[in-house]
């Protein structure tokens, strides 16, 4: 699974001159790092709304600074570096997905835009040029702000509107904002509902693609029939899920594409059951049962809910993606039934975490169960 903050990722320390182009609605920064008074890298601050929880600002126009980061392939031709820290004080986390991963799209772009899905870049959102609208007809392109940011991201099925339905196994969440940070999926003073937003989706002057892939091992491990693969949106005028009609699942290569002038803040894949003719003589009847935390992504705090068959010891832990151990949040007989415990996002030092990808393990009775918990801030 390819993660895009790590993808052309050396790490390398710079210090030069900043340059500030106002040229945009929001600014981009460059380094200049052998005084020549031309740009060598450019400086992906995130967008111009995102602030890091202590304190650290963004340098000023000519002030010298040294800069930490992971060296990408930008735009504009230069390289892009993608800022972790400023003079050696944090910015954002260096190997997880800042809180505000996203994807900025130029109004005019002249070539195919692709947002790749913070968290997993086998799925993604591809925009045709002049998708936003020429400003002619309805106006609606001239309404446009020179620049949109686009989020996408996966998240857990039990995060999605319209309560835990055993049938989804993948949820998608997808929000355009304008330059000022506000979504313009309905509201915002750019979009709002007279200019292509609809409080939860988005429709556009030509297509866009979504594709979107499927994992094995999901369908393995909820007993899921892959040939029953279907993808649905969640239209917010009903309050109810809709099948996109003209998906298409490609089994062979476990995908689902749609191709679409609409955009709607979630999606889902859903599938059913295996059922087979067999009865099975006995089966081993799980100990304890992990449902997904909530909500997920979460900051500061989520809510972990699993429930005991039989009554013993349950223990809870926490790990970084790395694997090291964090905090055990749970070591403790419990009763059958469920039960609900809550995590601040912090070790056992009571050191708040960053954001990034944390893994949840629970034991009970001999047996195990993992899974992935977001912290964004």
């Amino acid at each position: 699974m390819d993660r895009f903050w790590e993808k052309n990722g050396d790490t390398l320390t710079v210090t030069g001159k900043v340059f500030e182009d106002t040229t945009y609605f929001y600014p981009i920064f460059f380094l200049d790092i052998d005084a020549d008074s031309l740009p060598d890298y450019g400086l992906n601050f995130g967008p111009p709304w995102f602030q890091p929880a202590n304190g650290s600002v963004r340098p000023e126009h000519g002030e010298i600074v040294t800069i930490f980061g992971r060296v990408h392939s930008g735009m504009l031709g230069f390289q892009m570096l993608m800022v972790s820290q400023i003079n050696g004080e944090e910015w954002q986390p260096l190997d997880a997905p800042a809180s505000w991963a996203g994807s900025w799209m130029l109004r005019n772009h002249s070539d195919s835009t692709f947002v790749f899905c913070a968290n997993d870049s086998s799925n993604w959102l591809g925009f045709a040029p002049g998708h936003m609208g020429s400003g002619m007809g309805g106006m609606g392109g001239m309404r446009w702000p020179d620049s949109t940011f686009m989020q996408f991201w996966e998240i857990y099925p039990d995060s999605l509107p319209g309560g835990h339905m055993s049938e989804n196994f993948m949820g998608f969440y997808a929000n355009i904002l304008d330059p000022a940070g506000n979504s313009m999926m309905g509201g915002s003073m750019w979009g709002g509902n007279n200019w292509g937003g609809h409080h939860g989706w988005m429709n556009f002057e030509k297509n866009h693609q979504l594709h979107f892939q499927y994992r094995e091992e999901d369908l393995h491990s909820y007993g899921f029939n892959e040939n029953t693969v279907e993808l649905h949106y969640w239209d917010p005028s009903q309050d109810s899920w809709k099948k996109a009609n003209n998906a298409v699942v490609n089994t062979s290569e476990n995908t689902v594409s749609l191709t679409s002038n609409e955009i709607y803040t979630y999606y889902t894949l859903r599938a059913v059951k295996t059922t087979t003719g067999v009865k099975t003589a006995s089966r081993t009847v799980p100990a304890v049962k992990l449902y997904s935390n909530y909500p997920n992504p979460f900051n500061p705090e989520t809510s972990i809910s699993f429930e005991m068959i039989t009554g013993g010891q349950v223990r809870l832990d926490i790990y970084n993606i790395a694997g090291q151990h964090l905090l055990t949040l749970l070591n403790e007989v419990r009763d059958a039934g469920s039960h609900l415990i809550k995590w601040n996002g912090r070790d056992f030092k009571g050191k708040q975490m960053p954001s990034g990808i944390y893994l949840l393990k629970i034991q009970a009775n001999e047996q195990s169960a993992i899974q992935r918990m977001t912290l964004l801030k």
